[in-house]
């Protein structure tokens, strides 16, 4: 895998080993508890983002507090694409463009402000 977009830490954890050596590695900083940790069966792991470091080219970034702070939580996907895109240096017109053709009038500023704010968070 080039690119691993985990929208919690235990899905990165989950799947991080199927991530090529110089891969990247993106993880909303979110936990999500399965639900054997919710009854009590089992423990989430306390140590999710130290064992996620391992990756070489591995990037926690608060996606949901980014995507409700430009508007909605809704457009966390967003915002993880906007990381990505930076990891890449690919042009922002290019993602501009993109959603322009195909986000309604009404979501276009949402979606924007949130790429932007995922993008800005890699630098």
């Amino acid at each position: 895998v080039d690119v691993l977009i985990a929208f919690e830490e235990l899905e990165a954890l989950r799947w991080k080993h199927y991530l090529k050596e110089d891969g990247y590695l993106v993880v909303n900083s979110q936990k999500i508890f399965p639900m054997p940790v919710i009854m009590g069966v089992e423990k989430y792991p306390e140590d999710v983002e130290e064992q996620c470091k391992t990756v070489k080219n591995c990037h926690f970034i608060n996606a949901v507090e980014l995507a409700e702070a430009v508007g909605s939580a809704k457009a966390t996907n967003i915002v993880m694409l906007g990381a990505v895109c930076a990891l890449y240096k690919m042009d922002k017109k290019l993602f501009a463009e993109s959603v322009s053709s195909c986000v309604p009038a009404k979501f276009l500023e949402l979606n924007m402000n949130a790429f932007e704010a995922g993008y800005n968070a890699i630098k």
